[in-house]
């Protein structure tokens, strides 16, 4: 993760911290009712398997779903824009439009990913929600 780290700060323009998040890992079942409580659409068809992990800006921890794997470049690059939201949260940035933030942490994120070989990710209707200007978790 110090990697991944350095990594975002060299392309971020923020400071690599003396930190690092905590990292929790969750079963499918609790990972579940945290995006519940979280996104609060818990009725809604939200394609939650899609999602490896959430930062919580409050509590400044990387939710993680058993079974992420570190080795893995696309889990590494779920964690770069979950690292970019870390170090979004220590330089005191507003979740007040929290687009800005996600838009800026997926436009890092599709940067590690093109530097590694990887197609950049397309913005999803799930990506779109979560980039319109209204409070939330990222």
């Amino acid at each position: 993760m110090v990697a991944l780290l350095t990594w975002v700060a060299a392309h971020s323009g923020y400071s690599v911290p003396d930190t690092l998040p905590d990292v929790v890992a969750m079963t499918q079942f609790d990972f579940e009712l945290y995006l519940c409580e979280q996104i609060e659409e818990c009725e809604s068809p939200m394609p939650h398997a899609e999602i490896l992990a959430l930062f919580d800006f409050e509590s400044r921890t990387v939710y993680i779903l058993q079974g992420f794997d570190p080795a893995d470049l696309e889990h590494q690059s779920t964690m770069v824009r979950q690292l970019v939201h870390f170090l979004q949260a220590l330089a005191g940035r507003s979740r007040n439009c929290r687009g800005v933030l996600v838009q800026e942490a997926r436009q890092i994120e599709n940067r590690w990913r093109t530097d590694h070989g990887l197609a950049a990710m397309p913005i999803t209707p799930l990506g779109m929600l979560l980039e319109s200007c209204g409070p939330g978790p990222t």
